[in-house]
């Protein structure tokens, strides 16, 4: 195994994961297949030959690009700010006196997470407006049309995306605790009205599996409520460049929070009715993101219903209780 860097233990870790770590073996006649950990969309099968009345080892490798007998191994590391990183691997094989190279890159193992790495994209979003008016900025028409940053940069633990920023601190198989800092909220804004406005909050996402249970508060003082998830989320890998990812979400929205983005005070227009003061209250969502990636591109189409709580379709502010959401775009992998 050869490593141009030659300082590879800094990346062990990977090594040992993708090499050495196995994740499941399966054993059969004349025939071993292992799966390893950190890219479970590769296999290699090991396969003993008589030949000539020696014993030979056949060594194969199976992945998205079908099997090819394994000759050499090289891991190619980009030293990028003072920290290798996987670049590419590169495989060679030896068919009747012929050599052939393959490489498999970074997004082609499922499974596998670098030390860092940067997205960066545009996408839209297209969702109907529950609120029967709203001058807030791309929320005038129904359905509302605004564009959407999309980015994701990672260093180690810490992240950071579109919605906010986090760090994972307990990062098992099998329970994932996540502490986040994130911009929430039903912005609104009309004349006449006090303006509803996004603001911070900070809290955990604990997964488990394909659930996970994510609480967050309100730290920028405006709504002052707090918000429980409960989901489902389970993520398929249809092909190693297609993946499809179901969710179904109960959110719990405290008082304090549901009446600050919907409740109607005194000195607000008489013409919606009385005032209102809402409460707590449950919502419904189902969504169904999906993915596809070109080599360093990936393409995002995410649907979502979102069926609100009763507290809300009481609220004179609003005009129906669900809402639709479309967001697509696409994402570029800098590194």
């Amino acid at each position: 195994m050869e490593t141009p860097l030659g300082s590879w233990q800094q990346e062990q870790n990977f090594l040992d994961r993708l090499y050495f770590g196995v994740k499941e073996q399966q054993v059969a006649p004349k025939k071993l297949t292992l799966i390893l950990n950190a890219a479970d969309n590769i296999k290699i099968i090991v396969i003993p030959e008589s030949i000539g009345g020696d014993c030979v080892i056949k060594r194969q490798m199976s992945s998205d690009k079908g099997i090819m007998e394994i000759g050499s191994i090289e891991i190619v590391l980009n030293n990028r700010f003072g920290i290798p990183i996987l670049d590419e691997i590169r495989i060679e094989n030896q068919d009747n006196i012929q050599f052939e190279k393959s490489k498999l890159r970074p997004w082609d193992l499922s499974g596998y997470f670098p030390i860092y790495e940067a997205h960066l994209g545009v996408g839209f979003n297209l969702h109907s407006n529950i609120y029967k008016k709203n001058d807030k900025r791309f929320w005038r028409n129904d359905p509302a049309f605004e564009p959407v940053p999309m980015i994701l940069v990672r260093v180690g633990p810490f992240f950071i995306n579109r919605d906010g920023a986090g760090v994972l601190l307990l990062p098992f198989p099998k329970a994932t605790l996540i502490s986040t800092f994130l911009f929430e909220g039903e912005p609104f804004r009309l004349d006449g009205f006090r303006e509803r406005k996004r603001s911070a909050f900070s809290g955990f996402i604990f997964k488990s599996g394909d659930f996970y249970v994510q609480y967050f508060k309100d730290i920028g003082k405006v709504s002052r409520g707090w918000v429980a998830n409960f989901a489902w989320n389970p993520e398929y890998n249809i092909t190693n460049r297609y993946q499809i990812s179901p969710r179904i979400l109960a959110q719990y929205w405290d008082g304090d929070y549901t009446n600050y983005y919907f409740g109607v005070q005194g000195f607000e227009p008489q013409h919606l009715g009385s005032t209102f003061k809402a409460k707590e209250t449950w919502n419904g969502m189902f969504t169904l993101s999906q993915s596809y990636r070109w080599g360093r591109i990936k393409g995002v189409l995410v649907t979502e219903l979102k069926v609100y709580g009763s507290q809300v379709e009481l609220s004179p502010l609003t005009k129906q209780r669900s809402e639709f959401r479309l967001i697509s775009g696409f994402l570029y992998n800098l590194f």
